[in-house]
Parts: C-alpha cells; sequence; structure tokens
C-alpha cells in the first residue's frame, strides 16, 4: 500500500499524464500542474525535482500503458500473421479510444527534429522499438511461409506503420469516424499483396 506522500506523486504523474495526452508534453509546466492539483509549485517539485524529470516520468508512463494496451496482449498470440494482425488491431484500438486525441503521439511526430529532451528520447527509443516489433512480426510470418519469401519486411512494416499514423492524423484532424476501418482494410490490402488468400484475417480482435 503506498503511503501518502506516494500516493500524491502518483496523482501528480496522472495529471501530467493527461495533460500530455490532450495538449501535448510541451504543455507540461510544473506551475500548471500544480493548479491542477491545488498544492504548491514547490510541493510537485519537491517530488519530481525538475520539469524534464516530471515530463520524463510522463512519458514513461504512456509507454508502460501503451505497451501494456497494445502488445502485451499481442505478444500473447503465436507469432508471425496471428500476431501481426493483434498488435496493429490493438494499436488502431488504443488509437480509436482517444479519438485520435493522443497529443504526446502528436508531439513525438513534430518534435523528433528539435533539441532532444530526456523525455523525447525516451519516447523516440520506445516508438522505434514498437516499429521494430512490427516488423519482427513480419519477418516471422516470412519465416513461417504465411507470407511470401520474397516480402521485404522492412518495407511491409513501414507501411503498416505509415496506416498507423494515417489513423491517428483523421481521427485528430478530421474526426473521421470511419478512419479505424479504413486503415483494417489497408492493414488486409497490405498482407494480401503478399499472400493470395487473406482469409486468416480477421477484422478485430476478441477478447
Amino acid at each position: 500500500m503506498m503511503n501518502k506522500s506516494a500516493r500524491t506523486r502518483a496523482a501528480i504523474l496522472e495529471q501530467a499524464l493527461r495533460v500530455a495526452c490532450a495538449q501535448g508534453l510541451q504543455e507540461i509546466t510544473l506551475g500548471g500542474i500544480a493548479d491542477r492539483m491545488g498544492m504548491s509549485k514547490s510541493g510537485v517539485m519537491t517530488r519530481f525535482g525538475s520539469i524534464d524529470q516530471l515530463q520524463l516520468e510522463v512519458v514513461k508512463a504512456y509507454v508502460h500503458r501503451f505497451e501494456r494496451e497494445v502488445f502485451v496482449p499481442a505478444l500473447a498470440m503465436p507469432p508471425g500473421l496471428p500476431r501481426l494482425q493483434a498488435a496493429f488491431a490493438y494499436w488502431c484500438r488504443h488509437v480509436a479510444a482517444a479519438m485520435g486525441r493522443d497529443a504526446l503521439y502528436a508531439y513525438f511526430a513534430r518534435a523528433c527534429g528539435e533539441p532532444c529532451s530526456p523525455a523525447c528520447h525516451a519516447l523516440t527509443h520506445a516508438v522505434l522499438a514498437w516499429r521494430t516489433e512490427l516488423e519482427h512480426c513480419v519477418r516471422q510470418a516470412v519465416e513461417s511461409g504465411q507470407l511470401d519469401a520474397a516480402t521485404d519486411s522492412g518495407q511491409l512494416a513501414y507501411e503498416i506503420y505509415g496506416a498507423i499514423l494515417l489513423l491517428h492524423h483523421d481521427m485528430r484532424f478530421h474526426g473521421n469516424e470511419r478512419a479505424e476501418a479504413q486503415a483494417t482494410r489497408t492493414f488486409q490490402s497490405l498482407i494480401t499483396r503478399q499472400q493470395g488468400d487473406s482469409s486468416w484475417i480477421s477484422t478485430r480482435v476478441t477478447q
């Protein structure tokens, strides 16, 4: 059981994570979070030390939540196409649940070319790891004969990730309610291109 100080720290972190997801990582400030929490700025500072550390902890919490919702259940599926399809479907579900209002992910896309803060570096590392996992799933599918042996694993993973980014874009900036279904059809088309029979694909992941 957490003591009072630990509970307060966890509550601050959750509040900061909400701000990051709604408005972007750059909107997290010690003063702003202190106001939201009804506490002093020094109270927030005492528990995190600096704004850089608070932002870094927010990214770590975001990465943990994302992996718990997307890759943990996907990795429970058999290697290859089933795991790849599950990872894509859970990722789409994660985006759709936020209705595209995942400003933290959008911040990553915008800030990756800027001087890299510890938080941005951590998010960059996580996103690259997620993309690597997609490519690993594709490679497993090729090695097991589920996809054509001539499949370029890196290229296919790149195109699948592109469909995910387009889903983020269409839901966030256009409010496209059909975006998840369109992303799923794009995924199916990409797989079909590498395998004549796409009958194995389901359009949803069942719990």
